[in-house]
């Protein structure tokens, strides 16, 4: 619903303000709670492969590389799944992805 969707855009926009204030913990639960709206009002597609870059991110700023890795990994087989391989977010996962492989 609209509403559920307006709950996960504020989850992600504290997101966001967490990671900037270097709270990176309570940056990933934000973005999990996000992730989990979004999955159940739209299923994967784009939504879920935003949030799954920016949680590598999140996750490579704490050092977890394998975490970080396998965040990217979900978000590019999203993206090639919904906006195809040659789409420029595609692409653009897909390089974050081998400089961090």
């Amino acid at each position: 619903s609209g509403a559920d969707k307006s709950i996960a855009d504020a989850h992600w926009n504290i997101a966001v303000l967490q990671n900037q204030l270097g709270q990176h913990q309570a940056a990933l639960d934000s973005l999990n709670e996000a992730r989990d709206i979004y999955l159940r009002v739209s299923g994967e597609g784009n939504e879920t492969a935003d949030i799954d870059v920016a949680t590598s991110k999140v996750h490579k700023t704490l050092g977890e590389h394998k975490k970080a890795v396998r965040s990217l990994r979900w978000a590019v087989r999203t993206r090639q799944r919904t906006l195809g391989f040659a789409s420029y977010e595609t692409r653009q996962a897909a390089e974050m992805l081998s400089k961090m492989e």
